[in-house]
C-alpha cells in the first residue's frame, strides 16, 4: 500500500488519535462526559419503556423481584432455570437495604405494594454497576495506551447493539451479564499491562471467579470464559481457574441448592430438544436450518460483525510488525471467540429480539463489541498514519457504522415510547370505561396486580394474600367466564388472543366482541 504524507486524512487522524499524546486531563474530562451522556440516554430508555407492570415488560422482571424477595426472606429461590442466582441475590440485598428506609416495617407488604419503586432501584443499581465499570476500563485502556480514541469506544459499548439499551433498562440476567462481560475485559487488560501475570494463581482466581458469577447468573454466559483460553498460562493459574470457577459458582448458588435438580433438567431438556425452552420434540441436527439461523442472528446486529471483521484485520496487519503487539492480539483473540460461540450456541436456541433484529441470548457476546474494537483499534493505529486505503477504509466504514447506530438507536427509543403509549391506552380505557366491571388478565396483560401475580407464579407463590390484600379487583384468567357476572372483560397482549379464541365460544352460548385495542393489547368484553 502506497505511504502518504499529510493526507487531509492523517491529519484528522493524528489530531483525534489517542495514539499520540494528549492532555491526560482533557481526556478523563471526555470519558466522564461520555459517561453522562450514557446516563441520560438511559433515563430517557427507562421512561420511554415504561412501568415495570405493563405487559411487554413484566416477564421476568417481576419474577426476578419476587424471587429476590424470597431471598431477602430466608426462603429458597423458586425459579432457578438459568439459574439467575446472583441477579436474585444482588436483587435481595437491594431489597434489604432499601427498606431499611422504608415507613412500612413490614417487608414484604412494602415490597408488593411499592413493587415499581424497588424495581427501579435494582435496575438503576445494576446499570450503575456497569456504568462504572466501563468507566473504569475506559480509563485503564487510557492510561495504558495512551489512546483515547480506545478509551472512547470501550464506553460506548451501550449504543454498539439495538439489544443492549432495552436489557439494560430491566431487572434481569442480561443487565448483570454486562456487568461481567466488563469485568472480564477488565482483567484481560490486567493481563496485557504485565504479561509475566499470565502465569499467576491470582489472575486464574480473578477469572475463575468472574466464570463463576456468571454461569450462576445465566448459562449464556459460558462462551465468555473462553477468553481465558487466551490470557493464562501454566498449571498455577489454571488450577486456580478452575477450582475458583468451582469455589464461586456453588456459593453463589447456595440458596438454590435445594432445586438445582430443575436447573440441570431445564439445561439438559434445552440441549436435546427444539422448541421454546425446549420443550418441542427431540431437537435434531439439520445444518440448513442451523446455519440459516447463525446468518439471521449475525444480520441482526451488524456492529457486531463488523467490529469482528475489523478486529480479524487489526490481527492480520499487526502479526506483520516488527513491533507489533502480541498480549493484545491475544486478548483480541479471545474475545473474537467468546463471539463467535456465543452466535454458534445461541443458533441453537435462538430467543428473539426484546426491540430489535437481535436476539437478547447474545448480550454476553454484544458486551464485548466495546472492548473487541476497543483492542483492534490500538493495534491498528500505528497503521493508519501510513497507509491511505486503510485510513480511508476505516473513516468510511466507521462513519457508516455510526449513522447505521444512530438510526437503529432512534427506532429503538421510539418503539419502546409508542408501546408504552398504547398499553397504557388499554388501561386508561378500562379503568374510565368499566370502572366497575370484572377484569381477567392474561399473560402480558398490562395490570400491577397481575404483574404482581404473575412474579409470584414463578417465586412460589408465597404472596397471594398480600396481592390480594393491595390489589383486590384484580383476577387472573383461568380459562372460563365466571358465572354471577353479566359482563366480564379479558385483556390480552395480542400475541396471547389466540389462546382465547381457541374457546369455542360460540357452543358455550357466549358473546365475545373486542371492545378496544391496538395493535400491541386489546381489551375483550364478555357477555
Amino acid at each position: 500500500m502506497a505511504k502518504i504524507q499529510d493526507s487531509w486524512a492523517v491529519r484528522i487522524f493524528r489530531h483525534v488519535s489517542g495514539t499520540f499524546s494528549a492532555d491526560e486531563g482533557n481526556s478523563r474530562l471526555l470519558l466522564v462526559t461520555i459517561g453522562i451522556v450514557l446516563v441520560v440516554w438511559h433515563v430517557a430508555v427507562l421512561a420511554a419503556k415504561g412501568p415495570f407492570w405493563l405487559g411487554l415488560n413484566m416477564d421476568p422482571d417481576y419474577a426476578y423481584l419476587l424471587n429476590s424477595l424470597d431471598i431477602a426472606r430466608g426462603l429458597r429461590p423458586f425459579h432457578v432455570d438459568h439459574p439467575g442466582t446472583l441477579v436474585q441475590l444482588l436483587g435481595a440485598t437491594i431489597i434489604r437495604i432499601s427498606h431499611l428506609f422504608a415507613k412500612n416495617s413490614n417487608l414484604v407488604e412494602d415490597v408488593i405494594r411499592n413493587s415499581e419503586h424497588y424495581l427501579q432501584i435494582i435496575a438503576y443499581t445494576f446499570f450503575g454497576l456497569y456504568a462504572l465499570l466501563l468507566t473504569v476500563l475506559a480509563l485503564a485502556v487510557r492510561a495504558v495506551t495512551r489512546n483515547t480514541i480506545a478509551a472512547v469506544i470501550v464506553q460506548l459499548t451501550p449504543l454498539f447493539a439495538s439489544e443492549i439499551p432495552g436489557n439494560l433498562a430491566c431487572a434481569k440476567p442480561e443487565a448483570v451479564l454486562l456487568s461481567i462481560a466488563a469485568c472480564v475485559a477488565l482483567a484481560t487488560m490486567i493481563v496485557i499491562i504485565r504479561i509475566d501475570r499470565r502465569a499467576s494463581p491470582w489472575m486464574g482466581l480473578t477469572f475463575g471467579v468472574l466464570a463463576g458469577a456468571g454461569l450462576a447468573t445465566k448459562i449464556t454466559a459460558a462462551p465468555l470464559f473462553l477468553i481465558s483460553l487466551f490470557m493464562l498460562c501454566g498449571w498455577r493459574a489454571w488450577s486456580a481457574y478452575f477450582a475458583a470457577t468451582i469455589i464461586a459458582g456453588a456459593v453463589i448458588t447456595i440458596p438454590a441448592w435445594p432445586r438445582l435438580i430443575y436447573t440441570f433438567g431445564f439445561l439438559e431438556r434445552i440441549a436435546t430438544h427444539a422448541g421454546l425452552y425446549g420443550l418441542g420434540p427431540p431437537l435434531h441436527w439439520e445444518l440448513a436450518i442451523y446455519w440459516r439461523t447463525v446468518i439471521n442472528l449475525l444480520a441482526g446486529e451488524p456492529a457486531m460483525v463488523a467490529v469482528m471483521l475489523t478486529a480479524i484485520l487489526a490481527v492480520w496487519i499487526d502479526r506483520r510488525r516488527s513491533e507489533g503487539r502480541p498480549e493484545i492480539r491475544r486478548a483480541v483473540l479471545g474475545f473474537l471467540a467468546a463471539q463467535v460461540v456465543t452466535v454458534l450456541m445461541v443458533a441453537r436456541h435462538p430467543g428473539g429480539g426484546f426491540l430489535g433484529s437481535g436476539d437478547h441470548y447474545l448480550i454476553p457476546g454484544l458486551g464485548l463489541i466495546g472492548p473487541t474494537a476497543a483492542f483492534a483499534w490500538i493495534l491498528l493505529a500505528p497503521a493508519v498514519t501510513r497507509q491511505w486505503s486503510l485510513v480511508s477504509g476505516l473513516l468510511l466504514g466507521a462513519t457508516a457504522l455510526a449513522v447505521y447506530q444512530i438510526t437503529t438507536l432512534c427506532s429503538v427509543y421510539r418503539v419502546l415510547d409508542i408501546r408504552h403509549e398504547r398499553q397504557q391506552a388499554v388501561v386508561t380505557y378500562a379503568h374510565d370505561r368499566y370502572p366497575n366491571a370484572k377484569i381477567h388478565y392474561f399473560y402480558r396483560a398490562s395490570n400491577p396486580g397481575f404483574a404482581l401475580y404473575f412474579g409470584d407464579n414463578f417465586a412460589g407463590m408465597h404472596y397471594e394474600k398480600e396481592i390480594a390484600a393491595a390489589y383486590p379487583a384484580m383476577s387472573p384468567w383461568n380459562g372460563n367466564p365466571e358465572p354471577g357476572h353479566t359482563t366480564q372483560l379479558y385483556q390480552f397482549q395480542n400475541s396471547s388472543s389466540d389462546v382465547f379464541y381457541s374457546v369455542d365460544w360460540n357452543r358455550l352460548g357466549i358473546k365475545v366482541t373486542r371492545v378496544f385495542g391496538n395493535n400491541v393489547e386489546a381489551l375483550y368484553e364478555v357477555k
